[in-house]
């Protein structure tokens, strides 16, 4: 097996969050222009498309810092190291900070654009 075998699948791994990442960047712009036809043209149809597309996007921003947790647990179960228990803290955070707004949203009680 080759020595480098798990860090190039991690490297790879992290590929597939970036291809994510520009979805999300994608879907966000698409999200801004019916927020932009909201504003203007007041249609609930496009307020109704912002909306959940932008519930989308935190869900799916959801999962990846879960996982983030999840590889930052590995790592601080390796190698116990202070700097690990600080990124999954970190990891933590931002997992609870996307918990917090999504349920702003689903509440309706927050209506700015998202923030990521």
């Amino acid at each position: 097996m080759n020595p480098y075998h798990n860090k190039i699948k991690k490297i790879h791994q992290e590929n597939y969050i970036w291809y994510i990442y520009i979805f999300i960047s994608i879907m966000a712009i698409v999200s801004n222009i019916f927020e932009e036809n909201f504003v203007t043209k007041h249609h609930k149809k496009d307020y109704n498309w912002f909306h959940y597309i932008n519930l989308g996007i935190f869900l799916i921003s959801l999962i990846i810092y879960g996982y983030f947790i999840y590889l930052n647990y590995q790592a601080y179960l390796k190698n116990k190291k202070t700097n690990s228990i600080l990124n999954l803290f970190a990891s933590f955070l931002f997992f609870i900070a996307g918990l917090i707004y999504l349920y702003t949203c689903f509440n309706d009680s927050f209506e700015d654009e998202l923030a990521i």
